[in-house]
């Protein structure tokens, strides 16, 4: 079995927890406005802390397999059920990738070009990739997440220029509010797609590491995107931004040097496509992975799956407002399968294994 490195648990981190807060980033200032980078900066804690739990319980019971928390946990047909339940989450979101990607695409860049042919070019080398082996897919994680992030820290400093402090005054100008909490679930709920990674949590060789760098992984993405949120709320307000489906798009646009390079949507492609990417890639391993036992024809369920996708994405992609619709249950259904319900999972798994121990 191949073994990774605690460390490469941070690109993984990096591949899955945080772009699609940012790619439809409206949806989260559409409820809370101007405060949303107070919610996201409340949420990035809370996630931290469901992380140390989570890793910490993982690693005092020597539990590193998902499937054995949930059968250890719960009566056999229960813990199926939440198998099947985290499954479902991880269908989820590779069918929000897909879906994603194609639609900002088409919208944003290709306005000609059609869902099914920008779909095409996504999931057909997406379900290449996650049909080799695990060394290959992380390989392929670190390569492109590497490029992600060096773009990323570039193009956000060509774009602290356009920014004005001043959209994001007054602070907290109605107190602690429903918008806050319900923006604060939310953004949680988007994040804890950080639970992507936990079927790969049996492959880490260095364990003494495991709390450090998933903790470090997850701070930094988190706060990176809270600092997007302030960018984006500085360069168009709170209401602009909340009025555009893809405000990341927009604000690269502006990206102006000395009237002779104009490259912002490049980036944006770059971002967009490639992180939903390795995210779409990475839900569907984590499904291999899962029911390995299960899965006779490794080929032809991604082949099935991959079609399903297809069809799915093609539907919900082709009206905006059916999918930002969807969207925004979505973050709830995650919160549900990818938060609080590993959340309970770990903490009885946890009394039961010092009670077996006692």
């Amino acid at each position: 079995m191949y073994k990774i490195n605690s460390k490469h648990l941070i690109f993984f981190i990096f591949s899955v927890t945080a772009i699609s807060a940012r790619t439809y980033a409206s949806i989260f200032i559409g409820v809370n406005g101007r405060d949303t980078w107070i919610s996201a900066l409340v949420a990035t804690f809370l996630l931290l802390g469901f992380i140390f739990l989570i890793m910490f319980i993982s690693l005092k019971t020597k539990t590193l397999t998902l499937e054995k928390v949930f059968y250890n946990t719960y009566p056999k047909l229960l813990g199926n059920i939440f198998l099947f339940l985290f499954c479902v989450g991880l269908f989820l979101t590779s069918l929000e990738a897909a879906t994603v990607e194609s639609s900002a695409i088409h919208t944003t860049i290709f306005i000609e070009t059609p869902i099914w042919y920008c779909l095409a070019f996504f999931i057909i080398p997406a379900a290449y990739v996650a049909s080799k082996n695990f060394r290959t897919i992380t390989i392929v994680v670190i390569v492109t997440i590497t490029i992600i992030f060096v773009s990323n820290l570039f193009l956000m400093a060509l774009l602290y220029q356009y920014k004005n402090f001043q959209y994001l005054l007054p602070i907290l100008f109605n107190g602690l509010s429903k918008e806050n909490i319900f923006a604060t679930l939310m953004l949680l709920g988007s994040f804890s797609s950080i639970a992507i990674i936990f079927p790969f949590l049996r492959y880490v060789r260095d364990k003494e590491n495991l709390i450090k760098n998933s903790l470090l992984g997850t701070f930094i993405i988190c706060i990176l995107v809270t600092f997007v949120f302030v960018l984006l709320i500085g360069t168009f307000g709170p209401l602009r931004a909340s009025n555009i489906y893809y405000p990341e798009f927009y604000q690269a646009q502006r990206l102006d040097i000395e009237d002779f390079l104009e490259f912002g949507d490049f980036f944006f492609l770059l971002r967009t496509v490639c992180n939903l990417f390795l995210k779409y890639v990475l839900s569907l391993t984590g499904i291999i992975t899962l029911l390995r036992n299960k899965i006779k024809r490794k080929k032809v369920f991604i082949t099935i799956y991959t079609i399903i996708i297809a069809v799915l994405s093609y539907f919900i992609g082709s009206s905006q407002f059916v999918m930002f619709n969807l969207l925004r249950p979505l973050q709830f259904i995650l919160l549900v399968v990818f938060f609080v319900i590993p959340l309970i999972t770990y903490v009885i798994y946890f009394f039961k294994y010092k009670r077996m121990k006692m």
